[in-house]
């Protein structure tokens, strides 16, 4: 898990410095009186950190909701309702699917092994109820 948010932390990271051009007090992230005063850099600063800051919330609420999903059908839903705002996002150009994938195959994981556990735990009680008896010889 660790290593999962590791890299998706490098990737989101990547993505912002794509988006805003670098560190935010990089010489070349400043704006110019001019430019301030045509808007147009800083509108699309303010677009790009917009996004940014979407994803970002997006990233922190999958993160705090996964880990409390215990149903399948449940994270189905959430996984589709993710995909949409991923969709809706990647259109002005910041798609986080591939943030959010791994996230979402952890915890489909996760929810496979409790309920792979339930099972054999319920067979091999099953199992130890049954009282076998050896068929009558012929």
């Amino acid at each position: 898990a660790a290593l999962l948010d590791a890299r998706a932390a490098a990737a989101g990271e990547r993505q912002r410095r794509a988006c805003v051009g670098g560190s935010w007090g990089s010489p070349q992230a400043e704006l110019s009186p001019l430019e301030l005063a045509h808007g147009d850099r800083l509108s699309g600063a303010m677009l790009s950190g917009w996004g940014v800051a979407c994803v970002e919330a997006l990233l922190l609420l999958v993160r705090r909701v996964l880990p409390r999903v215990h149903d399948g059908a449940y994270l189905a839903s959430l996984s589709e309702h993710a995909a949409y705002a991923c969709a809706s996002l990647g259109r002005v150009g910041l798609d986080a699917s591939a943030l959010l994938r791994p996230l979402f195959v952890e915890a489909a994981l996760r929810i496979f092994g409790a309920a792979l556990r339930s099972a054999t735990d319920h067979w091999a009680r099953a199992i130890t109820s049954v009282h076998w008896a050896a068929p009558p010889a012929s």
